[in-house]
Formats: C-alpha cells, sequence, structure tokens
C-alpha cells in the first residue's frame, strides 16, 4: 500500500527515452504519479502480494495477474491495459477476504480479483497463465489458464470468471506462448508441454456455461443444477479458507443444500464432478 516504494507494485517504464543523469529508463507521460516527486512514478498498479505472474490477452486488451496469497487464498486479477493507478488491496485484503484491514481505504476504492480459490491442507502457491487464442483448440478460445505450484492443478478461468479445476501430475512453474499463439506449461522438473483440447476437456464439459447456481445471494436454500456432467461432491469455504460444508453427492445432475447454520456473507462453492474436476463459484449467504 506505500506508493513510495517499488515492492508489490506493477511498474510501467520508458526503455526508449531513459532520464539523463537517472536510470536507464524514462517515466511515461501517462503513468499515474509521474511528476510526482512524492511517489514511485514508475508504479502503474499496486496492492499486489507476489504476482506470479502476469500476461497481457492482446485480443480483449486485458491484463492478467496470478498473485500469490499469504495464508489462505489465491487470487486471479483482470483489468484493462489502459486502467491506471489501480489498487488490487493488498494487505488489506487477501482476495476477498479481509487480512489487515488497519488505515486501509475504502473498499469501493480496492479492485477485488475476477477468480479466487482456498488453500487446501497443505499449502498452494499460484502460476499464472496466458487467456488462449491460438487456432488448433477452438473449444478453448478465451479461457484463462493458470496452474498451483503446489497441488498438480492446471485450471481454467472461463468468460463467466468461475475457476474450472483439471488434475495433472506435475510442479507448474511457469507458461509459455508460441508465434501462433498455442500455449505451453512448464514442470519444475525441466519438461515441457503443450496444452492441447483433449487434455483438458473438464473446460468444455463442466464450465460455467453447464452448472446454474441459485438464487444466489441465498438466504439458506440454494439449488445446484448442472447440464452435462453428474457431480458427485459439493464444498463450501468461508472468507478465512475454512471449510464450512461438504456433501458428498450420488452423481446426480441436480441437488438442493439447505444453509441456514450458515452465518451470512460470502463463501466459495466447490462443486465436483465425477471426473474429478471442479468449479468454484461464490455464493452470498444473506
Amino acid at each position: 500500500q506505500n506508493t513510495e516504494l517499488l515492492l508489490g507494485k506493477l511498474l510501467r517504464i520508458d526503455i526508449d527515452n531513459p532520464v539523463t543523469g537517472g536510470p536507464n529508463y524514462g517515466i511515461p507521460a501517462d503513468n499515474p504519479f509521474a511528476g510526482d516527486p512524492s511517489k514511485a512514478q514508475e508504479i502503474w498498479a499496486y496492492g499486489l502480494r507476489n504476482p506470479w505472474k502476469f500476461s497481457f490477452d492482446q485480443t480483449a486488451g486485458d491484463i492478467w495477474i496470478a498473485d500469490v496469497g499469504q495464508t489462505e487464498y489465491e487470487e486471479i486479477n483482470k483489468a484493462s491495459v489502459m486502467d491506471a493507478g489501480l489498487n488490487y488491496g493488498w494487505r488489506c485484503y487477501e482476495a476477498s477476504a479481509p487480512y489487515n484491514t488497519t488505515d486501509c481505504p475504502d473498499p469501493s476504492q480496492l479492485v477485488f480479483p475476477v477468480a479466487e480459490y482456498p488453500h487446501p491442507p497443505s499449502s498452494a502457491s499460484i502460476t499464472g497463465g496466458y487467456v488462449y487464442r491460438g487456432t488448433l483448440y477452438p473449444e478453448l478460445e478465451g479461457y484463462y489458464f493458470y496452474a498451483d505450484f503446489l497441488t498438480n492443478v492446471i485450471g481454467t478461468v472461463d468468460s463467466n470468471n468461475d475457476v474450472i479445476e483439471n488434475t495433472f501430475v506435475g510442479t507448474w512453474s511457469t507458461f509459455g506462448e508460441d508465434n501462433n499463439k498455442e500455449l505451453y506449461i512448464a514442470s519444475y522438473n525441466g519438461t515441457v508441454y503443450k496444452i492441447i483440447g483433449t487434455a483438458v476437456a473438464g473446460v468444455n464439459d463442466f464450465s460455467q456455461g453447464q452448472i446454474s447456481l441459485y438464487p444466489n445471494p441465498s438466504k439458506g436454500k440454494v439449488q445446484i443444477l448442472s447440464r452435462a456432467i453428474p457431480f458427485t461432491k459439493i464444498t463450501l469455504y468461508n472468507l478465512q479458507g475454512q471449510k464450512a460444508f461438504e456433501q458428498e453427492m450420488n452423481d446426480v445432475t441436480e441437488a438442493e443444500l439447505f444453509l441456514n447454520d450458515l452465518k451470512s456473507g460470502l463463501y466459495l462453492m466447490k462443486i465436483t464432478s465425477i471426473n474429478e474436476d471442479s468449479v468454484f463459484k461464490k455464493l452470498i449467504i444473506q
């Protein structure tokens, strides 16, 4: 939150016009703090914790930032490349959950993540990737790909900002994009894999377009409908990352939950399919 320091910031510099007698770069005139000597003028956005990593979707004109959480949540941020001076909220919030809000701005002044997921019993560490804009696998068009370094997960975020998880064994450390915009992912053991449509079928079969959750906000009664793949388990996490509810299902496509015993607030619902893919959806209980 300290805009005098570069730490925890997204920086934007002009490498073609260095400052005479200064660093080997210049400050773009439309940076949010350009010309303000009391600020770090390289800053484009702030309120980040440990981004790993960020990329541009040049088709849509967006920037995607995967930010590693502290104790409970991993987060994915998205913004237009034209939006300067955004505050992504850390250390005030970890994803959507309050973390240390002392002397913090009003939440209306912050940009919250478009997607997030809770840590499992072991720790987790998000690895950011790219929005797929290749031509070989049109069923993947527009999905943002990320992974988790510690949990074997390769996940996607769809056009409705819902997280879809698939599990592939690997310690996923980075993504790559070739000159045809096809995607690759590297495991920490040194192996590079190509992402292909059939290997991540869950993004097509078990995605937001196939899952309905209503009413939302809810007063305790929630209905879940899958129009394609049956699901086997429902898990709810509160904003402290704790499991607040879990129920096994018998390979159903429709279920009704009664959550009247839960406190009012925001929850993350994890819906697990018979293929062991998962979708995360936000649920508000009034």
